[in-house]
């Protein structure tokens, strides 16, 4: 069984991920381009904060703060929109990703400081460039700009005042040819931080996880549990997972078919919609009311038999 990511409201971390296979994902300039601009996109939707990214040619590294336990959810719609687009141009089938992505987390201002350095001069300890500041595919450039621009997608200003001045960060930053972080890894999960960090994250996981018996712990769990997710999301997991495009199926094969089950599940159970706004989607324009319900009952059935996956 998958173990439960450590993590918690307002919690830092180090997110990173590898194409399967090492496979290089991000093999062009138009490639990592789309990945940044994806980055940017969910930010508006999932107001998570970002405070550095590198992306390489078969991975990334992204400084995150874990802004309204959302951090999962916005990566998951990012690797999942751009492994469609991915497949797309490849005119390729199945996983793009190495993985669920990693992501240790950080114990404080100290070791979040570190990160963020660590992740700018990954181009000069991976061999690309002599200058970390020569390399497009990161954030380094909107650090100290005197303008912000509209397309900056980090918090600049959070991270600014961990350091005196520009100048030094630029001398920290050089300072970090051959060193790499401390990240500790233990049963619960990684961390960039002490043992002691590491309880006081379990213990903060484990309110989130609704352990405190108190019946506002369990009222904002299950609103979390519960919490309905857009059309646009379920049709990229679906999407994502079948390597197709749901608007472009004829819905006559068993295999569309059973696709189009899996869908009305997703819609009905983790997005919330009721029949008649399910109706107005493509997939359903031409079934009548009562053959929605019919098929939902079916897939139903066939989920619990664990025919279908929920």
């Amino acid at each position: 069984m998958r173990t439960r990511r450590l993590t918690y409201n307002g919690a830092y971390h180090h997110i990173m991920n590898h194409g399967i296979g090492e496979l290089d994902i991000f093999s062009n300039d138009g490639l990592k381009n789309e990945f940044i601009g994806l980055l940017k996109e969910k930010l508006k939707i999932y107001k998570v904060e970002i405070y550095a990214y590198c992306i390489m040619s078969n991975h990334y590294h992204i400084v995150m703060k874990n802004s309204n336990m959302m951090m999962s959810d916005y990566m998951r719609t990012v690797e999942s929109t751009f492994a469609l687009l991915y497949n797309k141009i490849n005119k390729r089938n199945g996983y793009v990703f190495q993985n669920r992505f990693k992501s240790p987390i950080i114990e404080n201002d100290y070791y979040l400081k570190n990160a963020v350095l660590y992740v700018l001069f990954n181009p000069v300890r991976s061999g690309i460039v002599e200058d970390p500041f020569e390399y497009k595919w990161s954030s380094i450039m909107e650090l100290f700009a005197k303008i912000r621009q509209v397309d900056f997608i980090t918090n600049t200003g959070y991270i600014e005042r961990l350091f005196a001045n520009y100048n030094d960060f630029v001398k920290q930053l050089m300072g970090w040819s051959g060193r790499k972080l401390p990240i500790r890894k233990y049963k619960e999960g990684e961390v960039l931080g002490s043992e002691k960090f590491l309880q006081e994250a379990i213990k903060e996981y484990n309110k989130r996880e609704g352990r405190e018996d108190t019946n506002e712990y369990k009222r904002r769990r299950y609103d979390e549990k519960h919490q309905n997710k857009t059309k646009e999301e379920i049709y990229i997991e679906i999407d994502n997972k079948h390597s197709i495009k749901i608007n472009e199926l004829k819905y006559v094969t068993n295999k569309e078919k059973r696709i189009r089950h899996e869908l009305i599940l997703k819609l009905r159970d983790d997005g919330g919609y009721n029949f008649k706004e399910i109706k107005k989607m493509k997939p359903f324009r031409n079934l009548k009311y009562s053959s929605m319900s019919r098929i939902y009952n079916y897939a139903s059935k066939l989920r619990k038999e664990g025919k279908l996956e929920n």
